[in-house]
C-alpha cells in the first residue's frame, strides 16, 4: 500500500496526541474500570458497560492514530515548492465564475480544519489544484454545478507548535511565497502596506 504524505508538524501533533492517548487516558480508563468493578455484580453494572464502551473507543483512537503513522511518510516543511502546489503549499485561488478570491493551505486529511483555512489534499480543490503552477486553471465538480479556478499565488508557511496534551497553541508564523499579485518593496524600501495586510491575513486565518 502507498504511503500517504504528511507534514512533519502535522505528524508531530499525531505523536502528541498518541502519547497523550496511551499514557494518560488508558490509565485514566483502568483506575475507572477497576472502580466499576468494585461495585459488584458485572451483568447488571451500568457503569461497568459505559466504561467498557468508553474503552473500546479509546483503544480504536489509538489504533486509528498508530496506523496513520506506520503508513504515512513525512514532508519536510523546508522542501515545499514554490513552483507547483504540494502538501503544506499555501495557495490563493480565483474563483472564475464568482471572483472570488480565497487562501488555503493544502494538509493532508488528518490536519484538515475548513475553519482554519486547511483543507485537505484530497478534498476536490485540494485534489484539483496538486501540482498546478501559477496561472494554471483546474475544474471540480460541485452540487451547484462545474466550477473553475485559477492558481494566483503559491507560497507556504512555516507553523511552529507547542502541545498541551495534543492541543496545538500556535504562537508564530511566517510565510514566503510566489505569484502573479506579489508587490515588491519600493524605491524608500517600504513594503507595500496592502500586500503586507494580506500576508498577516493569510497567517492569521491558517494558523
Amino acid at each position: 500500500m502507498a504511503k500517504k504524505l504528511i507534514s512533519k508538524s502535522g505528524a508531530a501533533k499525531l505523536r502528541e496526541e498518541l502519547d497523550f492517548l496511551v499514557t494518560v487516558r488508558r490509565q485514566e480508563m483502568a483506575q475507572k474500570l477497576k472502580e466499576a468493578r468494585a461495585q459488584g455484580d458485572l451483568s447488571e453494572n451500568a457503569e461497568y458497560d459505559e466504561a467498557k464502551n468508553e474503552q473500546a473507543i479509546l483503544e480504536t483512537q489509538i489504533a486509528e492514530i498508530q496506523f496513520t503513522l506506520d503508513n504515512s511518510e513525512e514532508v519536510d516543511d523546508e522542501d515545499i515548492s514554490l513552483d507547483e502546489v504540494g502538501l503544506g503549499s499555501t495557495v490563493q485561488l480565483k474563483n472564475l465564475q464568482t471572483g472570488k478570491i480565497e487562501s488555503f493551505q493544502i494538509v493532508s486529511t488528518n490536519e484538515s480544519n475548513f475553519a482554519e483555512g486547511k483543507i485537505s489534499d484530497e478534498s476536490p480543490i485540494g485534489k484539483g489544484a496538486m501540482k498546478k503552477k501559477v496561472g494554471d486553471t483546474f475544474l471540480i465538480e460541485a452540487p451547484v454545478g462545474e466550477l473553475k479556478f485559477e492558481i494566483l499565488e503559491i507560497g507556504k508557511i512555516k507553523i511552529r507548535e507547542r502541545y498541551d496534551h495534543g492541543k496545538p497553541n500556535p504562537y508564530t508564523c511566517s510565510r514566503t511565497g510566489t505569484g502573479s499579485q506579489s508587490t515588491a518593496p519600493d524605491s524608500s524600501g517600504k513594503a507595500d502596506a496592502e500586500t503586507g495586510k494580506r500576508k498577516q491575513s493569510v497567517c492569521h486565518n491558517e494558523i
